[in-house]
């Protein structure tokens, strides 16, 4: 069945019949597989054409547009005679994608996507960046891969697959095998009862079996163990401590059959560091890899939001933590599903197209070894676009590891150089983060490629004005572009104009090619380029941490997105205030400053929601052209731990004279006040107030000598957590030491605090490159209210000195559970809890004035940081649980009442 649905699939793209097609035009491509046609990429040489098979009656106009919708000079007008075939060529003007329309009356009656792609190289690459999850391939899905330059499949390995394996190998394909799911059914009781694939009926004779599968395939050196072992999930009905008796025996027995096997397990950073990390005893001097699934924003129209990029570091920082040497990815990929209309989409998108190239560069300058895109999750018979980009960036990165990262500091412009490891000087050894690309370094090169001397540097960028206004038409000026040619991401040549080299910079990578300049040379020229027509600073205010009508500084969060140092006048508008304080600082290239602010003191507004713009204007520098006046609408408040003792008696009236933060609803928060900046004359409101929702969510915060005090109010409470997991489980969900996180429970807290700019031992460290673009964790503290079945409870997650595991996963992890000495009461939508301060040892309100504090309901169904203002691109998994969840972070700040 699966091989018929992928020939009717493959059929479907060669010959695309609109929706409302008519069944008298068709229109097919004489070669090429899946859409995918080769060509040699010669710059500068026409392209020999691709016959067109075209069938029909009467006038039919072919014209064609490329992947950025642009027209390309060729149409042709054909007369058809009923049923009889004609056949047109193509001619394309440069290697690309296109799609092909034949129209009559103009509109289209019949399209044909076509990638016009490079050669993938000859031969096998058992060590392969590119790589995809699938069942093993062979025919026409083979040829396939083979075309588009993917060289290995992870793919499940049972029952001997000798002549796939061959036919694999013959069509330059190599094979991963997963040691997972049991044997010809042979799975345990519990595994049956709750329909997961495992664990094995019998261990022991699972391994025996695959001894024999080991000592079978003796070319085969390199093996991933098991398959998503979700805790009583997917393929493993089983304990923590089941799983890891089961690793270590099968990676003992692999170990004495070839103790040069590599083997990779955990199939994500959250399982490794969960279940595998904390016992040496089932990895160390057996283990030689972690892998990791990185799923998380796969979804996304595009990667700016950070959580796909942090999920990819967070897998290499742990790997490096354990002292392993290979970090594999072993699924993932991207699939945006674009609307189309008000009722159907498609994932054949320029948006996937572009991602997926981004997502395997991404993942080279996380340190992995080895990429992945599974069948159907970025590529497939079904992405023509996906496959074009693929096919473009496996030809120039194959047989070249990433050697320099170029902008490693900035978050919102990207790109790294690839190139033969002979070209790894001391001088590419000393660059930033070079200890950390050094995964490939040490592939061996083809005999037939030891001449080569292309080095290929890659550049994207992702600024806007939020992640759902990326900027389009930025670009990168190379002054001097002597030795350097341009592609796009489909490899059409972008060329110099006048003596300068300007490429887009955008969503859409580029890549920029020499053979005469050094890794450095081509690092620093395109580093210094200059960059045009983005948005050239992120920005966003902190909250007031005094009563807002008493003057204080309103601090600003400024990051300067360009590679060059700029100055920057910063004023403020106040809705409702004529005064506009400003400042001007210098902020150095790919930092972030925090500015201060005058903030006069204005009325104070019973919804304590205060509209403000934040106005930065850029001064004009050899460095740095003309940019507009970047403008930040905000809703700011006064968050602050007022000093008072509250009882937790359900009583509203505790909190009388206090003002509380409010919490909207994801998307209700954003505001724009930039008509008062773009119509300066225009009067303001009298009043500062901007409005919440009737259904906001109300926070109070205290703290006095005992304890510190926080009330939820308007807030939920129906939560299952306590109850069975399933009929016939003898496990209780949603507690600690039991099974289900409480994002599956239904209504439910977090609350989380932080003192220290990081954690130490986790994550990146402040003075780090990658400190905001990598994976950070931020929460000193973090605790979890909710209903259960025994009552109100509250729950440390974190310390200050724990691990960051999440728990919730049958095992014990230290440092979490009920808080000592805390109290929590939940009535009529009100959480009240209270904190003892000897739990929160950090918290110390005489030696500061202000510290890091948010919440977070019910796993993002609303959150102060959003509310905030927090950026939108630093979403991760460093400041709330669950881990393989990830938020916006603790990066909101409140002021302590002396």
């Amino acid at each position: 069945m699966t091989n018929i649905l992928c020939a009717i699939a493959a059929f479907a793209v060669l010959v695309c019949t609109c929706s409302q097609a008519s069944a008298a035009v068709s229109l097919s491509a004489g070669e090429g597989i899946y859409g995918m046609v080769t060509r040699p990429l010669s710059p500068g040489q026409p392209i020999d054409p691709v016959t067109l098979k075209l069938t029909g009656s009467g006038s039919v106009t072919l014209s064609a547009v490329d992947i950025f919708d642009r027209p390309v000079a060729w149409k042709q007008t054909v007369t058809l005679a009923a049923d009889v075939p004609q056949t047109v060529p193509f001619s394309p003007p440069s290697l690309g994608f296109y799609h092909l329309a034949a129209t009559v009356d103009e509109k289209e009656e019949a399209g044909l996507d076509l990638g016009i792609i490079p050669p993938s190289h000859p031969g096998v690459r058992k060590d392969s960046f590119f790589c995809s999850n699938s069942w093993l391939k062979t025919g026409e899905d083979l040829r396939f891969l083979q075309a588009i330059g993917m060289k290995v499949q992870r793919t499940h390995f049972q029952n001997y697959p000798d002549a796939a394996v061959a036919e694999n190998s013959a069509h330059d394909t190599w094979v991963l095998p997963i040691v997972g799911y049991s044997l010809d059914g042979h799975v345990s009781e519990a595994g049956k009862k709750f329909k997961m694939y495992g664990p094995p009926d019998d261990i022991d004779a699972y391994i025996v079996e695959w001894e024999k599968i080991l000592r079978h395939y003796p070319d085969i050196t390199t093996y991933e163990f098991w398959n998503e072992p979700w805790i009583y999930g997917w393929t493993w009905a089983g304990t923590p401590e089941l799983y890891r008796e089961f690793q270590k025996k099968w990676l003992t027995m692999a170990k004495r059959v070839n103790p040069k096997l590599r083997i990779v397990a955990g199939n994500s950073w959250m399982f490794v560091e969960d279940h595998v990390e904390g016992d040496p005893s089932c990895w160390k001097g057996l283990l030689d890899g972690t892998s990791h699934h990185p799923y998380q924003g796969c979804g996304n129209p595009n990667q700016r939001s950070g959580e796909n990029a942090r999920s990819l570091d967070a897998g290499a920082l742990i790997t490096r933590r354990m002292g392993l040497p290979y970090y594999y990815l072993t699924e993932g990929g991207v699939e945006y599903a674009k609307p189309i209309g008000d009722k159907d989409s498609t994932k054949n998108n320029i948006e996937n197209a572009r991602n997926l190239v981004t997502y395997f560069v991404r993942s080279a300058l996380s340190g992995a070894f080895q990429g992945n895109a599974q069948w159907d999750i970025g590529y497939g018979p079904a992405w023509p676009r996906s496959n074009t980009t693929y096919a473009v960036m496996t030809h120039f990165l194959e047989d070249r590891p990433v050697v320099a990262e170029i902008w490693p500091s900035h978050e919102m412009i990207e790109g790294a150089v690839f190139a033969s490891p002979k070209f790894i000087t001391d001088e590419v050894r000393a660059l930033p983060r070079a200890s950390e690309l050094s995964a490939r370094w040490n592939v061996a090169i083809p005999d037939d490629r030891a001449s080569d001397t292309t080095k290929v540097a890659v550049v994207w960028a992702l600024t806007g004005s939020s992640n759902d206004k990326l900027d389009t038409g930025g670009e990168l000026t190379i002054a001097n572009p002597r030795g350097v040619t341009a592609y796009t991401m489909v490899g059409q040549v972008i060329p110099a104009i006048k003596g300068k080299l300007v490429v887009p910079l955008t969503a859409n990578p580029v890549y920029i090619t020499t053979d005469t300049l050094s890794v450095t040379e081509l690092r620093d020229r395109i580093r210094s380029g200059r960059i045009d027509k983005i948005t050239p600073l992120n920005l966003y205010a902190l909250s007031l941490t005094q009563p807002a009508d008493q003057p204080q500084d309103l601090s600003v969060r400024v990051e300067n997105q360009l590679n060059a140092d700029v100055t920057v006048t910063l004023a403020l508008q106040i809705l409702g205030v004529k005064a506009q304080p400003h400042t001007k600082i210098t902020i150095p290239a790919g930092e972030l400053n925090e500015v201060k602010l005058a903030w006069p003191g204005v009325a104070i507004d019973p919804g304590n929601r205060y509209g403000i713009n934040l106005v930065a204007r850029l001064a004009r520098s050899s460095d740095v052209g003309a940019f507009d006046p970047v403008v930040v609408s905000q809703a700011i408040s006064v968050a602050r731990f007022v000093k008072r003792t509250v009882p937790i008696d359900g009583s509203i009236d505790s909190w009388q004279g206090v003002t509380p933060v409010t919490l909207l609803k994801p998307g209700t928060q954003r505001m724009d006040l930039t008509e008062y900046y773009l119509n300066p004359n225009k009067p303001m409101p009298a009043t500062a107030s901007i409005p919440a929702a009737a259904d906001s969510v109300h926070v109070y915060t205290a703290y006095d000598d005992q304890n510190v005090y926080v009330t939820v109010d308007g807030w939920g409470h129906n939560c299952t957590a306590g109850q069975p997991w399933r009929d016939g489980a003898p496990f209780r969900k949603g507690v600690q030491n039991g099974l289900d996180y409480l994002s599956n429970c239904g209504d439910y807290v977090q609350i989380a605090f932080g003192f220290r700019d990081r954690v130490p031992g986790y994550g990146r460290q402040m003075g780090d490159p990658w400190a905001w673009k990598g994976q950070f964790y931020d929460t000193d503290y973090l605790y979890s209210a909710h209903a259960s079945t025994d009552g109100p409870v509250l729950v440390r997650e974190w310390g200050p000195d724990t691990t960051r595991r999440t728990a919730y996963q049958l095992e014990e992890v230290p440092g979490t559970g009920p808080v000592p000495g805390a109290r929590i009461r939940i009535v009529d939508k009100m959480y009240w809890i209270s904190i003892p301060r000897s739990e929160l040892a950090l918290f110390d309100p005489v030696h500061m004035d202000r510290f890091r504090f948010s919440i977070l309901l019910n796993n993002g169904a609303m959150s102060w940081g959003e509310t905030a203002g927090v950026f939108d691109h630093w979403i991760g998994a460093g400041s709330f649980g669950p881990s393989w969840q990830g938020h916006l972070p603790n990066q909101t700040f409140f002021g302590i009442e002396k």
